[in-house]
Order: C-alpha cells, then sequence, then structure tokens
C-alpha cells in the first residue's frame, strides 16, 4: 500500500453518499449559499450544482470529509449550547461578533480562502471551548 493510500481516510461508497447527505441537510439547516460552499468546501461553482441536483459530496475527498466534519462539530456545539433556540442556531455562523473582528464567522472563513480549513476549524474550536467553560463570552 502506498503512503498517500495509508494517510487517505476510509469511507466506503455507502458512507460516502451519507457524507453527502449529511453536507446538504447542513447547507439547508445554516441557509448556505453556493459562494459560502465554494469556500467552506474549496470547490468551484459548477461541481457544487452537480452536486447539490443529486444530493452528493462534490469530488469525495479527504478534505472534504474533514471540512464537512467541522461543519457537523459547529452543528453539535450551538446544539448543546443553544438546545431550544432554533433561530440562533440556524443564524448564529452570519452574525457580526468581535471574536471574528466585527465579521460574521462565515466572512471570516471567506475572507481569506486560502486558510479556509483552519478558519472552519477555529469557529468550531471556539464553539468547543465556549461550550466546556475554557471560554466566558463568544461575542
Amino acid at each position: 500500500m502506498k503512503a498517500q493510500e495509508k494517510n487517505e481516510l476510509a469511507l466506503s461508497p455507502k458512507n460516502s453518499v451519507i457524507v453527502g447527505k449529511l453536507l446538504w441537510l447542513l447547507v439547508d439547516e445554516f441557509e448556505l449559499s453556493i459562494s459560502d460552499l465554494e469556500v467552506l468546501l474549496d470547490v468551484n461553482g459548477r461541481s457544487l450544482y452537480d452536486a447539490k441536483d443529486a444530493r452528493r459530496l462534490p469530488t469525495p475527498c479527504n478534505d472534504r470529509y474533514r471540512r464537512v466534519g467541522h461543519l457537523l462539530g459547529i452543528k453539535k456545539n450551538l446544539e448543546i449550547i443553544f438546545p431550544r433556540n432554533e433561530e440562533v442556531r440556524k443564524n448564529w455562523l452570519k452574525v457580526p461578533r468581535e471574536v471574528f473582528k466585527g465579521k460574521s464567522a462565515i466572512e471570516m472563513i471567506k475572507e481569506n480562502p486560502l486558510d479556509s480549513m483552519s478558519r472552519l476549524f477555529t469557529v468550531r474550536r471556539l464553539l468547543e471551548m465556549f461550550r466546556n467553560g475554557s471560554i466566558n463570552e463568544l461575542t
């Protein structure tokens, strides 16, 4: 087995389909636009339109699985922090916050597309830290 193959996440075709369906559920829940997804998933718009129609993951790869995993982690944290407030959870990524220098989480991530993976992770990690009491505010 090649070294590169060892580092790849082993998702069966069936599980890849599940991740794709999960992605589009998250897109609907957070009301993400195609331009949001281009940066969040690091893909071009054309492949997103094709994937959206089929409710699948555009060009499944290790990187995309991780990005969807970060979005899922954000959703999980928001559900724990705001269990009874669906409206806050739905809009949390789009509300400007001091922690993101007056920008929303989505704007902060889109600000530097080449660094979108680490920025997506940063949003997830901040929510985890707030949820666990490591930080007291997320304004």
